[in-house]
């Protein structure tokens, strides 16, 4: 024979053998070292000085090859066997004289050997491998009884002792994981065992796990799966989930036992994976075993892994009302579903120093800024390569960044659990809800200022906003203050409503009662009781609030008839402002009021019509006199009320720009809100400042308001 050259040569020298085996002894071992040759798949091998010592030991051999015998019917064979590192190998023998011939062909047979194969063929139980070999070998009439002390044996395991080392491989350590950094599994260091097992049937697919801590404790885990799978995605979901729930448990070092000689030989690299689906879930595999610092993967019978096989038949054949104490979780995608990641890029945050310090004892080049972040850093805790702070309320906070802190406050604050509480508040649930960054408080504040529904449900300030301004009339009569006071009960000729007027010098007050407020109505009161009584007024100042509130009002229907009789009480009332009635400043002097008829007085008594009549032009002509020095204490007495009234107040200001919410007034109250109405309406933007505490409005449809607006039924909004 010529030495082969390719690789199709050395197939066809191995195909020769294999024909030839009964013929060679040990054929498998004789031939290992072109089996080393084609295992590497290259069409131009490189034939060594092993081959080429291997192939001129065979020719050698086939030169001497031995004598078969043909056994003769009835004969006994006997049957001896031997087994090495890489083959098994048998002689069968027949014994004519007390010579032992090997035979190319025989019926029954006797197998002399020690163990007990004869039990273990027989056995009922038989695993699955054995079946195979015992229905094979089914066909043969084989025989197995105990071995005596024969030369055949002898000569069999003298051949397996003395097969030269060049033709074995060397022994194969159990199957034990390397990670890169070389570090194996310690056995002395407390370490996790986790067993998994996958089940799919027509009833569902699911996966169970029962990983035992370092103290002995079992945790049990089932997984029902949303999704169909096979028998081996189902074992390597159940590894996947294993590694997570090791991971997240803390495990540094772990012992994966599993009942999938696929699985194991794949994850091993034993086995190549060369389907799609296999691939991708090694890959899963290898991603999360690289966070261990060592582990190791084993296969086992089944028999030895029933607990985590109940768990995953539990999880495939139970419905979703299950009453068992077991956690299942329902897996909608497989493991190596990808999802869509859009990447976003982070800058340095807070955490960052730490979290360099604590894992990678990385600190900053300033020693002071060194000695802060050590500091600093005692109260943090890295878990999962996560940062946590140990808080005084909570055990530990999760660290976060100013960007989904805003997120946990705005859910706290006005998601569906939210009740949009105050700032303090806020910050404080946050802080229970197991949340920390450092400007939490802050952010609290600014989000709780900014919230639109805060805003509209706020509550009024009753603090004064704007200094008071006092104003005086220059001379009487000269300038009015003009309200309207309604609806109130319905009275005589269906009237509901009052103007009234009121003189800023004199205190003189003008009112009549009106069925209904239109232009025309206030234009005749204006022009009747004011124009053609004093004049020409300077000037009518206008406020939509109600000033007053007397038995009056308590009157019910009566009120109109009331009316005068309180205008003529009012009248003739001493004022503390300029100490002196509105009769008096009017026209010189006093009024004669009812009880002075009823009850006489000394003017009524002593009444003379010309004397009063020189009395009544005295009064005229010293009256502009007294309304000087009425002035005079009216001016004084209203500084007194500014300086009392500026002590109170809180100044609220605006600029031109600015947005603001007007307060809810009874004409702009929707009455179908109820009392849970809004106290403000709006936003809207300031376009004018009238004079201080004076503004203009537009709203956000772009319409101006018709009137201006006071800084008392306005607040600042934040968008």
């Amino acid at each position: 024979m010529e030495v082969p050259k390719t690789q199709k040569d050395i197939q066809s020298l191995t195909g020769r053998v294999a024909a030839l085996t009964r013929f060679i002894s040990k054929a498998t071992d004789k031939c290992a070292p072109f089996f080393k040759a084609l295992k590497g798949g290259k069409h131009h091998i490189e034939w060594t000085a092993e081959c080429d010592k291997a192939f001129q030991d065979l020719n050698d051999y086939m030169g001497r090859a031995p004598l078969l015998s043909k056994p003769l019917p009835g004969e006994i064979l006997s049957l001896y066997l031997s087994v090495s590192n890489t083959a098994f190998s048998s002689v069968l023998v027949r014994i004519p004289k007390k010579a032992e011939l090997p035979i190319f062909y025989a019926h029954t047979i006797i197998v002399l050997t020690n163990q007990p194969l004869r039990q273990v063929f027989q056995k009922p139980e038989t695993s699955g491998r054995q079946v195979k070999w015992a229905i094979e070998l089914g066909e043969f009439n084989v025989q197995f009884k105990p071995r005596p002390a024969e030369k055949g044996q002898a000569v069999a395991d003298f051949i397996a002792e003395l097969t030269p080392s060049e033709a074995s491989e060397p022994e194969k350590t159990p199957p034990q994981e390397v990670l890169p950094n070389g570090s194996r599994l310690d056995q002395s260091t407390p370490f996790w065992i986790l067993h998994v097992d996958g089940s799919a049937n027509q009833q569902g697919c699911g996966t169970g796990l029962v990983l035992t801590a370092p103290d002995g404790a079992k945790i049990e885990y089932a997984i029902k799966f949303g999704f169909r799978t096979s028998n081996n995605e189902a074992e390597y979901e159940a590894l996947l989930a294993g590694l997570r729930l090791a991971r997240s448990m803390g495990a540094i070092q772990i012992s994966i036992y599993s009942d999938s000689q696929l699985i194991v030989n794949q994850v091993t690299a034993d086995f190549a994976a060369k389907d799609a689906s296999m691939t991708a879930y090694l890959t899963a595999a290898h991603q999360l075993l690289k966070k261990f610092q060592a582990y190791e993967i084993w296969q086992i019978p089944r028999n030895e892994n029933s607990h985590a096989e109940a768990l995953a038949r539990l999880a495939s054949a139970i419905n979703d009302k299950v009453g068992r104490k077991i956690p299942i979780e329902i897996l909608t995608l497989p493991s190596t579903a990808i999802a869509e990641i859009c990447a976003i890029e982070y800058d340095n945050t807070w955490m960052s120093p730490i979290h360099a310090y604590l894992t990678n004892d990385t600190l900053p080049a300033d020693k002071a800024k060194a000695r802060q972040l050590r500091y600093r850093s005692t109260r943090y805790i890295v878990i999962n390569d996560i940062l946590y702070k140990r808080g005084y309320s909570t055990p530990y906070m999760k660290c976060i960044n100013e960007e989904q802190g805003e997120y946990v406050l705005r859910e706290i604050h006005s998601g569906v659990c939210g009740d949009h509480s105050g700032s303090k508040s806020l910050a404080h649930k946050a802080f229970r809800q197991g949340y920390y960054w450092p400007s939490m408080h802050r952010d609290a504040i600014a989000m709780v200022k900014r919230c639109d529904k805060c805003q509209r449900f706020g509550n009024i300030p009753h603090l004064l906003a704007e200094p008071l301004t006092p104003i005086v009339s220059p001379w009487p009569f000269a300038q009015w203050g003009l309200d309207l006071i309604g609806p109130m009960p319905q009275g005589k000729g269906q009237v509901k409503y009052a103007i009234v007027a009121v003189d800023y010098f004199t205190k003189w007050v003008e009112a009549e009662a009106l069925a209904t407020i239109t232009a025309a109505r206030v234009e005749e009161f204006v022009w009747t009781n004011i124009c053609c009584r004093f004049g020409i007024p300077y000037a009518i100042i206008t406020d939509n609030g109600r000033q007053f509130d007397s038995e009056l009002f308590s009157a019910k229907g009566a009120w109109p008839e009331k009316l005068p009789e309180a205008l003529w009480a009012i009248r003739t009332s001493y004022r503390t402002s300029t100490g002196e009635t509105p009769f008096s400043l009017a026209f010189g002097s006093e009024a004669v009021v009812p009880v002075e008829i009823g009850e006489s007085s000394y003017r009524t008594e002593s009444f003379e019509p010309k004397a009063n009549e020189a009395a009544l032009a005295l009064s005229l002509d010293l009256i502009e006199e007294r309304r000087t020095v009425a002035n005079l204490r009216n001016e004084a007495y209203k500084q007194r009320v500014s300086r009392y009234y500026d002590l109170r107040v809180k100044s609220r200001s605006f600029i031109i720009g600015d947005w603001v919410m007007r307060k809810v007034s009874l004409a702009t109250k929707n009455p179908t809100e109820g009392t849970l109405g809004p106290s403000w309406e709006g936003p809207y933007e300031i376009i004018g400042i009238l004079r201080s505490g004076t503004y203009r409005l537009r709203g956000t449809d772009g319409k101006t308001l018709g009137h201006s607006w006071n800084v008392d039924h306005l607040k600042s909004y934040f968008k």
